[in-house]
C-alpha cells in the first residue's frame, strides 16, 4: 500500500489525469500477472531462498513470525504463506515448513502460486547459536560501507566474512530483488543467511541504496554541448531565437524540465546579440532531474533590409504569359518564380485566390505570390492570368446533356411527327444559337411513322468559340391510331363471310392478316364462350371481342356476334341415334297377341316427337285378314320433307311386329292412362327416377305385379330449367294389360350458373366485355345492360354501376348480379361481383402551357424543383395530377444559362393530362457577391491580405485600396482604415478597425460586390529597454531590494520611466531586468550595497500547495521556487495557514511575506469505513466517484482532480456486486486516504 501511495502521489504531482493513472494500474496488474512464479520450480530463485530460509536455522527451531517477517520484508505483504508443522521432545524435534504462494481469483496481485515444503530439524544441545537477527545492524554498517554503489555480492560476502565478528562463520549472501526509485536511484535488496556450520542460524533481509548514471554535467559533458551548440547554430541568422520555441525543441530532445532555457537579449528591432543559458535542473532538492550544469551559447542575428516583392512584378508577369492560354498549376508557378535569380533564396508562396470565367471558356486566374519568411524580399503581390480552355462538352458523352436532349425528344407529342424548325427553336433557346444543329430523317405512313433526330455539336478547331462537340441520334416514334369502331363494318364482313360454320380463333386471325387494312396490326381476337347448358340445344351463334392497344394503326375494343347455319337434323337410320333406339322400343313395346294399328303407333310417336315429322307405315306380311290367330308385320317410319327445311329427322327406317293370337284376355293399357299421369303428378317439379317410379306403381293395389314397365325415351328442355320426361309404360299381356303408350311429365330443376365462379367463365368474359370498352370514356350503364342482355339473356343479369367520375376522368364500380331466387328460379344465372375501373380521357397537357408559364412567371429567382411542385399543387386545375417536375441542367450541374431555367413537365395519363411539356423559367439573377459572406473567395482573400498586414506596423488605408483595385477592379470595393488606439505619431502600439465596403446599391447596380466586413488591425512597434536604460552602473544603493534598483533606475535613467521592464535576477552585485509589452531585450546593471536585503532573492513569494504549514514546509517551499535563497539566512515568524512572514538575518536585512495553501488531508475528511449507500453498480468508479463528490462538494473533492479511487480486491472486504470496499487517495493539493464501504440500498 506504501509503494501505491507513493506512486499516486508522483501521479498527481506530474499532472496526470486519473484516467492516465487506471491505465498504468491496469499495465502493472498484467505485468504482475505475467510475472506470477511457481515456487515449486527447484530452479526458480524463489524456491532456493526459501530453502535457504529453512537451511539457514540449522539445528535451531524455526518460529513462525520470524519467517513471516523475513518474507513481508523480501517479497511484501499477502505474497507467501507460512505454515509450521512439528512433532517434539524436550530438546529436539522435527519440522516441516510449508510455503504457499497466495495468487489466486481473489488476490491477483500476488505473484506466487505454489506450495512447498521443507523439512527441518533442530536439537537445543548442539552447542551456543546466535540469530543472525541480532547482528543486523553489524552487518548494515558493513554494507553502507559502498555507499551509493550497488554491491557485487561476492565482494560483500567476502567482506562480511572477513570482518572479525563474523571470520570463520561461512555467511551467505544473495540479491532478492533490485527496485527503482526516482530516475537513478536504486535499492538492491539483501539476503543474508548462512552456509552452515556456524554459530549463527537464520536469515535477515537488509536494503541498501545506491546509484547508477550519475547526473550528467552539461557543462562538461562533450555530446550535450554538442547537441546545444548544433541547435543554435542552425537558428537563422536572419532573426532572433523565440525563448519559448526553443525550450519545446529542448523539453523534446532532453525530457520536459530537465534542461532550463533563458535567453538573455541585446538587440535592436533590426540585429541584436542573445545570451543563451542552458541550466540543467538537478540538485540536492531535485536529485530526480538528470541533468545538472550550465553552458551559455551566443546567438547574433541581423534582419536585413528586405526589397518588396513588388519591383519584381514584371518578371512574374512574363513567367505568367509564357503559359498562354493555359492555366497555371499552382506548385508548377512556384517552382518557375523560384528560378528568377533574384529570388533563388526567397520562401516564395503561391496561392490561387480567385478564378473568373469572362466567358463559356475563358477564365482569369487571381494569384497572390507573397515571402513566407522574409530573406532578402518581403511582401506580396497579386497578378491575374487570362487563359482559355478548351473543353467542348461532348454531347454524345455527357451524360446530362445527352438525358437532356432525350428527354426533349421523348416529351414531343407521340401522335404526329416532330417539327425540324420548332425542335431547333427550342435548343437554341436552351443551349444557345448556332451551338446544336439539329436534323430529322422521316419514315412515316399516313398516321404514324419513325424519325431519326439528329443533333450535332458545332465545336471544331475552325470554331472554338462553340461549346458542343459530338453528334448524337434519337428516335422518335409517333402513331395516331384510328378507333376500331371505324372499321366494324370491315370487321363484320369478315365475320359473314362464312355463313355455314363456326370460326376458330386462329382462323380469324389468320383471316383478318390477309386483309392488307388488318395487316400486321396487332389486333387481339377473343371469343366470348356462353355455358353450354345440360339438354339445351345447340345455338349457331358466336361472340367474338376484337382489341388493338394503339401500337399501330387501330385502338379500343368492339364486340360482334357471328351467326351461321347448322344442319341439325336427326338421322333415324343411325342405330346410335336416340330415335332410333326409341322408335325400336315403341315396336317391341306392342301387343304381341294381336296386330297393330298405324293410329296406334301415330298416337304413341306423336307424343314424343310431335305431329307431322315421321311417316309411318304398316304393312301386313301376306296376311289375308284381320282374324289370323299370327303374323308379322312391317313398321315403317319416313322423315317428314318440310318446304321451309325445318325438318328434324332425315331418312326412314323398318322393324318387324310379329304377333300371336292366344286364348287369354288382356286389357290394353291405354285403359290405365289416367291412373298413370296420376302416379306421375305425384312427383311434382322433380324428374322421376326409373326405379322410384316403378316402387310407385307397385305400390298401387290395381297395378302391382302386373308387368308394367316404365322406359324413359327422352327428356325435352321447354326453357333453361324447365323439362318434360317422355316415359313409355308398356305390359307384356301376361296379366291384366297389355301394350304400350307414351306419356310427358313436366318438372322443373332449381339449379343456377353462379357468375363470380371462375370455372363457369361468366366472370371471365363480363372482365374481358369491360376491359374492352375504352379506357377513355366511362362505362354507359344501359349499353352495357343492353350488351348483357344480348348476351346472356334478358332480365338475367342485372348491372349497377356506383359513378365517381370528374369531368374527364374518375373511377367506377360495376355491380353484376345474377337474377336467379327462390322466387325467381326461372332465372339462370345466381350471384355477384364487382369490377373496379378507372377511365381517363386526359388531356395534353400543352393544353396547361400558359398555366404553367404564368406559375414560373410568379418567381422573379430561382425556383427550387420542390417549391415549383408545392406551387402547381396550388392550382386547382393541376392539383394531385401527379405532374412531375424536373430541371435540365448541362454537364457543371449548373442551370443551362445563369438567368434561365430549364424544366420538363410530364403527366403519366393516370390523371386528366397526359405527355410532357418543356418551358423556360427567365428571372433576374443577382449576379452580386456579399462579401460579409465567410464562404465567398472574395471574404477568404480579404482575410488572408488581412492576415498578411505586417503585425509591427500601421496598416495603409492608400497600399490596401491599391491591392483590392488590382484583384476586383477599380471603385468596386472602398476600403477604410479607422485608428482605435495609438492615433498619436509617437505611440508604439495600436489597433485599426479595416473596413471593406462593397459598392453595390440601388443606384449603383452595375456594381460586382454588396455589404460590408471589417477586420481589426493590432500592431506594436518594439523598443530596445537599451535605448532607455542607458547608465548600467547603479553605484552605491541602499539595499538590492527590487524597489530600491528600481527607483534607482528610473533615478539615473529618466526615460526608463516610460519603459516596461521586470527584474529577472538580483545577486549581491548585478541585476537582470528583461523588457515587457512593448519593450524587448535584456540588459544586466552592477551595483554596490552594504545591505543585503532578501527581497531580493525572494521573488517569488507564492509557494503553491504545502502539506502542512511548519517552518520546514515553508523553507522547501521557498528554496523551490527561489533557489538563491539556499545562501542566506532568514527567519520564518507569524506562521498561519496561508502566509508567513520571512525576516532576513545577520547580513541579510529586510522582510517579506510568502503566501500558500495548505494541502488538505482525505482522512481527515472522509471517516475510515464510512458508509455509502444508494441504487447502483458498487464496483463502477464513476458512480462510486459520483456519490463522494456530492457528499464533499462544499470541500473541493474532485475525482482525477483532488482524488482518485482504488477498489478493494480482497473479496473478504464485502459481498461481491452489493458491498464493495475503496480507498479514497488524496491526490495534488489533497493528501492521505481512508477506506469507504459502498453498498447496494438494503444491505
Amino acid at each position: 500500500m506504501k509503494k501505491l501511495l507513493v506512486a499516486l502521489f508522483l501521479i498527481g504531482a506530474l499532472g496526470l489525469s486519473f484516467g492516465a493513472f487506471l491505465v498504468v494500474n491496469n499495465y502493472n496488474k498484467a505485468l504482475l500477472e505475467k510475472m506470477s512464479k511457481d515456487i515449486t520450480n527447484p530452479n526458480s530463485q524463489v524456491y532456493k531462498i526459501l530453502k535457504n530460509f529453512v537451511k539457514s536455522y540449522e539445528n535451531e527451531k524455526i518460529y513462525k513470525e520470524k519467517i513471516d517477517a523475513l518474507i513481508v520484508d523480501v517479497y511484501g505483504e499477502n505474497q507467501i504463506d507460512v505454515a509450521i508443522n512439528e512433532t517434539r521432545t524436550d530438546d529436539k524435534g522435527k519440522q516441516k515448513v510449508i510455503f504457499t504462494g497466495l495468487r489466486n481469483n481473489s488476490n491477483k496481485n500476488g505473484n506466487f502460486s505454489g506450495v512447498v515444503a521443507f523439512d527441518h530439524e533442530w536439537n537445543i544441545n548442539h552447542g551456543p547459536s546466535k540469530d543472525l537477527e541480532d547482528v543486523k545492524n553489524d552487518i548494515s554498517k558493513i554494507i553502507e560501507t559502498h555507499k551509493d554503489k550497488k554491491w557485487d555480492i561476492e565482494k560483500l560476502e567476502k567482506m562480511i566474512n572477513n570482518d572479525s565478528k563474523f571470520k570463520n562463520q561461512n555467511i551467505k549472501v544473495e540479491t532478492v530483488a533490485i527496485e527503482l526509485g526516482i530516475w537513478n536511484h536504486f535499492q538492491q535488496i539483501l539476503m543474508i543467511s548462512t552456509k552452515g556450520n556456524s554459530d549463527y542460524f537464520g536469515a535477515v533481509s537488509i536494503k541498501h541504496d545506491f546509484k547508477e548514471n550519475e547526473e550528467i554535467n552539461i557543462g562538461k559533458n562533450e555530446t550535450i554541448k554538442e547537441g546545444l551548440t548544433s541547435i543554435i547554430n542552425n537558428y537563422d541568422k536572419n532573426q532572433p531565437i523565440d525563448e519559448t520555441k526553443l525550450q519545446d525543441l529542448v523539453d523534446n530532445l532532453y525530457g520536459k524540465e530537465e534542461i532550463q532555457v533563458s535567453i538573455m537579449n541585446n538587440e535592436t528591432k533590426i540585429k541584436g546579440k542573445q545570451n543563451v543559458l542552458f541550466k540543467g535542473l538537478h540538485s540536492e532538492s531535485n536529485l530526480e532531474k538528470k541533468y545538472s550544469g550550465q553552458i551559455i551559447l551566443s546567438h547574433d542575428w541581423e534582419k536585413k533590409e528586405t526589397i518588396l516583392l513588388e519591383t519584381e512584378r514584371a518578371k512574374i508577369e512574363n513567367i505568367l504569359k509564357s503559359n498562354k492560354d493555359n492555366k497555371w498549376d499552382m506548385n508548377k508557378l512556384q517552382e518557375e518564380i523560384k528560378k528568377i535569380n533574384t529570388l533563388l533564396e526567397e520562401n516564395i508562396e503561391v496561392k490561387e485566390i480567385g478564378l473568373e470565367n469572362n466567358s463559356w471558356n475563358n477564365f482569369e486566374q487571381i494569384i497572390l505570390v507573397s515571402v513566407s519568411e522574409e530573406n532578402e524580399y518581403s511582401g506580396s503581390l497579386v497578378v491575374k492570368h487570362k487563359y482559355k480552355e478548351d473543353k467542348s462538352i461532348d454531347i454524345q458523352t455527357s451524360v446530362e446533356i445527352k438525358n437532356a436532349l432525350e428527354t426533349l425528344v421523348k416529351t414531343q407529342n407521340s401522335k404526329k411527327p416532330i417539327n425540324q424548325t420548332d425542335l431547333q427553336s427550342l435548343i437554341d433557346n436552351l443551349y444557345g444559337k448556332e451551338e446544336i444543329i439539329v436534323e430529322i430523317k422521316d419514315d412515316m405512313t399516313k398516321n404514324m411513322g419513325s424519325q431519326i433526330v439528329h443533333f450535332k455539336g458545332m465545336h471544331s478547331s475552325e470554331y472554338l468559340n462553340k461549346k458542343y462537340s459530338g453528334e448524337l441520334q434519337i428516335s422518335h416514334n409517333w402513331n395516331d391510331p384510328k378507333s376500331l369502331k371505324e372499321v366494324r363494318n370491315d370487321i363484320k364482313e369478315i365475320l359473314e363471310s362464312r355463313k355455314d360454320k363456326k370460326w376458330e380463333v386462329s382462323e380469324l386471325k389468320i383471316e383478318l392478316n390477309k386483309t392488307e387494312k388488318f395487316k400486321e396490326q396487332n389486333i387481339e381476337v377473343e371469343e366470348i364462350v356462353l355455358p353450354v347448358f345440360e339438354r339445351s340445344f345447340v345455338t349457331n351463334d358466336q361472340t367474338f371481342t376484337f382489341k388493338a392497344d394503339g401500337s399501330k394503326n387501330y385502338i379500343g375494343t368492339i364486340v360482334l356476334k357471328h351467326n351461321y347455319n347448322v344442319d341439325s337434323t336427326i338421322d333415324i337410320e343411325n342405330k346410335d341415334s336416340e330415335i332410333y333406339k326409341t322408335l325400336n322400343l315403341i315396336v317391341e313395346s306392342l301387343d304381341s297377341e294381336k296386330p297393330t294399328t298405324k293410329e296406334e303407333i301415330k298416337k304413341t310417336v306423336e307424343e314424343i316427337y310431335g305431329s307431322n315429322e315421321l311417316e309411318i307405315e304398316v304393312i301386313k306380311n301376306g296376311l289375308k285378314s284381320e282374324e289370323v290367330i299370327d303374323g308379322s308385320q312391317t313398321i315403317k317410319f319416313s322423315a317428314v320433307k318440310k318446304e321451309d327445311n325445318s325438318n328434324k329427322f332425315k331418312g326412314n327406317i323398318s322393324f318387324n311386329h310379329e304377333w300371336k293370337t292366344n286364348n287369354k284376355v288382356s286389357e290394353p293399357i291405354e285403359n290405365i292412362r289416367t291412373k298413370l299421369e296420376t302416379i306421375l303428378k305425384s312427383n311434382g317439379n322433380s324428374k322421376w327416377n326409373l326405379e322410384e317410379l316403378k316402387e310407385k306403381i307397385e305400390s298401387d293395389e290395381n297395378l302391382k305385379n302386373q308387368n308394367i314397365v316404365a322406359q324413359e325415351l327422352a327428356v325435352e328442355t321447354n326453357g333453361w330449367n324447365s323439362f318434360e320426361q317422355v316415359l313409355m309404360f308398356s305390359a307384356d299381356g301376361e296379366k291384366l294389360y297389355v301394350g304400350s303408350i307414351s306419356l310427358r311429365h313436366k318438372y322443373v330443376e332449381k339449379n343456377s350458373i353462379d357468375i363470380s365462379d371462375e370455372k363457369n367463365n361468366i366472370k371471365n368474359s363480363i372482365n374481358t366485355l369491360v376491359d374492352g370498352i375504352s379506357k377513355t370514356q366511362k362505362v354507359d350503364q344501359n349499353k352495357l345492360q343492353t350488351l348483357i342482355n344480348n348476351l346472356y339473356g334478358i332480365n338475367e343479369i342485372k348491372v349497377e354501376i356506383e359513378d365517381s367520375s370528374q369531368e374527364n376522368s374518375g373511377n367506377q364500380t360495376i355491380k353484376f348480379t345474377g337474377l336467379h331466387s327462390d322466387v325467381n328460379i326461372d332465372k339462370k344465372y345466381s350471384g355477384t361481383f364487382q369490377i373496379s375501373r378507372y377511365w381517363n380521357n386526359p388531356k395534353m397537357i400543352s393544353e396547361k402551357k400558359d398555366l404553367l408559364q404564368s406559375i414560373l412567371n410568379k418567381n422573379n429567382n430561382a425556383w427550387t424543383q420542390e417549391a415549383l411542385k408545392a406551387e402547381i399543387e396550388q392550382e386547382v386545375e393541376l392539383k394531385n395530377q401527379n405532374i412531375t417536375v424536373k430541371e435540365i441542367k448541362n454537364n457543371n450541374t449548373r442551370t443551362i444559362s445563369n438567368e434561365q431555367q430549364v424544366f420538363l413537365f410530364e403527366a403519366d395519363k393516370d390523371k386528366s393530362y397526359f405527355g410532357s411539356i418543356v418551358l423556360i423559367h427567365s428571372y433576374n439573377v443577382d449576379t452580386t457577391v456579399d462579401i460579409s459572406d465567410d464562404k465567398t473567395e472574395v471574404y477568404n482573400t480579404i482575410k488572408s491580405i488581412k492576415d498578411t498586414l505586417d503585425k509591427t506596423q500601421k496598416a495603409s488605408e492608400k497600399n490596401l485600396q491599391q491591392m483590392l483595385d488590382n484583384i476586383y477592379g477599380s471603385g468596386e470595393i472602398d476600403v477604410n482604415v479607422i485608428d482605435n488606439l495609438g492615433v498619436d505619431e509617437t505611440a508604439t502600439t495600436g489597433l485599426q478597425t479595416l473596413e471593406f465596403i462593397g459598392l453595390w446599391s440601388a443606384e449603383n447596380t452595375n456594381k460586382k460586390f454588396k455589404e460590408k466586413i471589417s477586420f481589426e488591425h493590432k500592431w506594436s512597434i518594439f523598443k530596445d529597454i537599451s535605448n532607455y536604460i542607458t547608465e548600467l552602473d547603479l553605484g552605491e544603493i541602499e539595499d538590492n531590494s527590487p524597489s530600491t534598483i528600481k527607483n534607482k533606475i528610473i533615478e539615473l535613467n529618466p526615460n526608463a520611466a516610460a519603459a516596461s521592464f521586470e527584474i529577472l535576477d538580483i545577486n549581491d552585485k548585478t541585476v537582470k531586468i528583461k523588457g515587457v509589452g512593448n519593450f524587448v531585450g535584456e540588459i544586466e546593471l552592477t551595483f554596490t550595497t552594504s545591505k543585503l536585503n532578501i527581497q531580493g532573492y525572494i521573488l517569488l513569494t507564492n509557494l503553491g500547495t504545502l502539506i502542512k504549514a511548519d517552518e520546514e514546509q515553508i523553507r522547501d517551499g521557498i528554496l523551490a521556487k527561489n533557489p538563491k535563497s539556499k545562501n542566506f539566512q532568514y527567519e520564518v515568524s507569524e506562521i498561519t495557514n496561508d502566509s508567513a512572514l520571512i525576516t532576513g538575518l545577520g547580513e541579510y536585512t529586510g522582510k517579506i511575506r510568502v503566501t500558500y495553501q495548505m494541502s488538505k488531508d482525505i482522512s481527515k475528511m472522509i471517516t475510515k469505513y464510512e458508509r455509502f449507500k444508494y441504487v447502483g453498480d458498487v464496483l463502477d468508479i464513476f458512480n462510486v466517484a459520483k456519490h463522494i463528490e456530492e457528499r464533499y462538494k462544499s470541500q473541493g473533492l474532485v475525482f482525477g482532480t483532488t482524488f482518485a479511487l482504488l477498489k478493494d480486491n480482497d473479496t473478504r472486504n464485502g459481498t461481491p456486486g452489493l458491498v464493495q470496499y475503496w480507498h479514497v487517495i488524496g491526490i495534488n493539493s489533497f493528501i492521505g486516504y481512508s477506506q469507504i464501504i459502498v453498498a447496494y440500498i438494503g444491505i
